[in-house]
């Protein structure tokens, strides 16, 4: 996944935007969203992150995140 802005600071606001491969509909796989959201919050308890909103859709998701400052 290639990055369209600058790397941001600690403390900022994200949006993010991704797909699955070839946008395949992983999301109708039954259990897929149960682990995808397992998963996001591993990663926001390792990196300290917030999230503020979320959708999971059957192709792609989008999150609403961010990082608090140091």
């Amino acid at each position: 996944m290639g990055l369209r802005y600058p790397p941001q600071r600690h403390g900022t606001c994200f949006f993010v935007t991704t797909t699955f491969d070839g946008w395949n509909r992983y999301g109708d796989i039954p259990g897929m969203y149960e682990r995808l959201v397992l998963s996001l919050l591993f990663c926001l308890s390792k990196y300290n992150a917030s999230l503020f909103g979320f959708v999971l859709m059957p192709s792609h998701l989008h999150l609403v995140t961010g990082i608090e400052g140091e």
